[in-house]
């Protein structure tokens, strides 16, 4: 626990939400798919990629980042670096379903990303398969036919060597940040991502900040690391916050009746 009990109940307000967003996204599985929402609109758009399905995943990724993460705090436990492991993979996929579901971009759009999205994960399973020396793995079948799903419904393009390629691609973890977060202060929200990756990367830079000198046994020069409340608080609203605008953009996406508003 913190040596400061006030900042200590500060971290367990901060990341209380957590419980009832699991919660809201677990009852909006039951209720029927509203007849206008914009899930039936993509859908009538056509796509064998799904932004929704993979979105769905992103989501479940976040919350159970989230929910560990406040129930370690609701124990007693405010551990120096592993609450950034926990708060990066719960921001990151949030914002992932936030530019997946993105209600202001257009039917086709929404499909083109859900196709980015499903080929950028193969790419991934296929350097898993190929790493783990699997000789009869499936990724690079499924790519080649998604790939060629998305061409039959003019979602590629092709480059000087006529390859084909998808009209859309994942943005950058940072690009996501900056697009899809609020600034902080004059700065883009680009430095979030890089303050979490460092600190779960286990980064020299993030690992030592703030260190102090604290005895020297042996000659040896120890330093003493003290979990930074004033900045672990704000990183907790912030992470809540963008899980919280996930949730609602999935239960938006499927459950409410679709006005359409277009800037992209």
């Amino acid at each position: 626990m913190s040596s400061d009990p006030m900042s200590y109940h500060r971290l367990k307000e901060a990341l209380a939400g957590a419980e009832s967003l699991a919660e809201s996204y677990t009852s909006s599985l039951v209720v029927p798919t509203h007849r206008e929402s914009q899930l039936r609109t993509d859908e009538a758009a056509g796509g064998v990629a799904s932004c929704f399905n993979v979105a769905s995943a992103a989501l479940v990724v976040a919350l159970d980042h989230l929910s560990t993460w406040n129930e370690t705090v609701r124990q007693g436990s405010v551990a120096v670096y592993a609450n950034y492991s926990l708060a990066r993979p719960a921001y990151e996929c949030a914002l992932r379903v936030l530019w997946l579901l993105d209600p202001a971009a257009r039917p086709v759009t929404r499909i083109a990303r859900g196709y980015a999205a499903q080929l950028d994960s193969l790419r991934w399973m296929k350097k898993f398969q190929e790493s783990v020396g699997m000789t009869d793995g499936n990724a690079s079948a499924l790519y080649d036919r998604l790939l060629k799903a998305a061409c039959r419904e003019g979602l590629t393009v092709k480059d000087a060597k006529g390859n084909e390629h998808l009209s859309e691609s994942v943005p950058s973890v940072v690009t996501l940040f900056e697009t899809y977060d609020r600034p902080t202060g004059d700065l883009k929200a680009g430095w979030i991502y890089r303050f979490l990756s460092g600190h779960s990367h286990g980064f020299e830079w993030a690992a030592m900040r703030g260190a102090e000198l604290s005895f020297s046994e042996a000659g040896m020069d120890l330093n003493k690391v003290l979990v930074d409340m004033n900045e672990l608080i704000p990183m907790a609203d912030r992470t809540v916050s963008a899980v919280a605008r996930a949730v609602t953009s999935h239960i938006n996406y499927r459950l409410k009746a679709h006005t359409e508003v277009r800037s992209h």
